[in-house]
């Protein structure tokens, strides 16, 4: 068995504090500078009712400051509906941040049924379009829409989704007390359990608003990995898990540790002030 040194340790350490720092920094960063054109659709159906409203308001306006906001960043635009899907304001009209959130928080309640299937057609063919103004999605600029709503849609949904999903729209379905989870499995992207969300009623939906931010930024941070539900996976086609902050696997510290009698690599580590010597596999993974 190959122990690890002391200043081996160290170097590891210091490593692993780089990493942490880097790690963070490049989190606020990522999230701030990722380019979406980003449409919210907004249930204002009469059980949705004014007080609430205002809660999502605010809700909008707070997940509007993940981003940075301009022509050449992140666009954003919101669509309201009930009986009829309405544009409350235009991918193309507001160029800064506090622009947006003023204008968020001063979206219309009007009431109504609850016709989700005509909200999904009409961002699909409109909100992101260059009329709207929409940018051509590439590899840089992504369409993403953030649909909420708290009950059962009076149409239906799954051929609207559909449509959205084949012309590239990543759609993050939020439901609020009774949303139908099977309806909002239909709306949003692959994989579900990272595109859909549900609380039990409007004075949780800010509780989500953390979780929503990672997955919105997940991609930017390591390209080649995706969440599925609490776990990240490869999206290169490989079969392991990577079951969260696995620190040993991030470093290549086979030139530390050298290699055990018959090609496994392990090590004793000592971390912290915790008597604990933890026999650690190393295993080969690449973000």
């Amino acid at each position: 068995m190959i122990h690890l040194r002391g200043h081996h340790l160290i170097y590891l350490l210091v490593l692993l504090t780089l990493w942490i720092g880097d790690g963070c920094q490049a989190q606020r960063a990522g999230c701030k500078n990722v380019h979406y054109d980003l449409v919210f659709i907004l249930d204002t159906s009469s059980s949705v009712g004014k007080d609430d409203f205002e809660k999502v308001r605010q809700w909008v306006a707070n997940l509007v400051e993940t981003f940075e906001i301009g022509p050449d960043r992140t666009r954003v635009g919101v669509v309201r509906y009930s009986d009829r899907t309405i544009t409350e304001f235009e991918l193309g009209k507001y160029w800064t941040q506090e622009e947006v959130k003023t204008a968020a928080r001063n979206i219309d309640y009007h009431g109504g049924n609850t016709n989700t299937g005509d909200a999904l057609r009409y961002i699909t063919t409109y909100s992101f379009s260059k009329e709207a103004g929409g940018r051509p999605s590439d590899r840089v600029i992504k369409k993403v829409a953030i649909l909420l709503t708290d009950g059962r849609s009076q149409d239906i949904v799954l051929d609207a989704a559909t449509a959205a999903h084949n012309a590239g729209i990543r759609i993050f379905a939020v439901g609020v007390g009774e949303a139908l989870k099977e309806e909002l499995d239909e709306i949003a992207s692959e994989p579900k359990s990272a595109h859909v969300f549900h609380v039990s009623d409007f004075n949780a939906i800010d509780k989500i608003r953390g979780k929503l931010r990672r997955r919105l930024c997940e991609n930017v941070l390591c390209p080649s990995v995706r969440v599925e539900g609490d776990r990240f996976k490869h999206t290169n086609g490989g079969a392991n898990e990577i079951t969260g902050f696995d620190l040993m696997d991030l470093f290549s510290v086979k030139d530390i540790l050298g290699k055990k009698e018959g090609g496994t690599q392990s090590s004793y580590v000592r971390m912290g002030s915790y008597p604990v010597v933890q026999r650690t596999e190393i295993l080969w993974m690449a973000c």
